[in-house]
């Protein structure tokens, strides 16, 4: 059986940007110094492997790391946000209301949104088979809010709560994850 430990680590802050799909959104100015200082994190200092969902704020967070560790980073787009790219721009409480109907019944999608359960599947698959494809390693997952959000949910057997979860997760928060027990909760209180 792998003894894998995976550090799953939601991306750096992005710049909004109406005028273009969120799953195109870029780091901010903020979320690329954010990103240069994981590098000094103690916790990421003996990572083997580094997977990104296949968004470029996910890619452009490990990058520093990737490279101060001189690793390869691999990209996997079932490991991306739920897809929300089809809905038209939301302001900031629309989202939150989306958010809110999507982790509340994750399986009925909102809108022209992907389902939660949807999306939990797929990235949970995925995330099955990178632990198969590999033994005795640490893994940094680089991934999104939602994803992150409804996976820990699944693994501490506990959905009542993942929008309040999701509400309290932000940018580079991280947990910790070993053969399918949560060590570190990504969600601080």
């Amino acid at each position: 059986m792998p003894n894998n430990v995976f550090y799953y680590l939601r991306h750096t802050e992005t710049r909004f940007d109406e005028a273009i799909p969120a799953s195109q959104w870029v780091l901010s100015e903020r979320g690329q110094k954010q990103a240069e200082d994981l590098v000094h994190m103690e916790i990421f200092s003996n990572i083997d492997v580094i997977i990104t969902s296949g968004e470029m704020k996910a890619f452009h967070t490990a990058m520093p790391l990737a490279k101060k560790l001189n690793l390869h980073i691999k990209q996997y787009t079932e490991l991306n946000e739920l897809h929300r790219d089809d809905e038209e721009y939301l302001t900031g409480n629309e989202y939150r209301r989306y958010v809110n109907r999507t982790l509340s019944k994750i399986q009925n999608p909102v809108g022209k949104w992907e389902s939660g359960i949807n999306a939990l599947t797929r990235f949970s698959k995925k995330i099955d088979e990178i632990n198969s494809n590999y033994s005795d390693e640490n893994i940094l997952v680089v991934s999104h809010g939602l994803v992150i959000n409804l996976y820990f949910c699944q693994l501490l057997e506990n959905f009542d709560e993942v929008f309040r979860r999701w509400s309290l997760t932000t940018f580079c928060d991280y947990g910790v994850v070993k053969n399918a027990k949560v060590i570190e909760d990504i969600v601080i209180e």
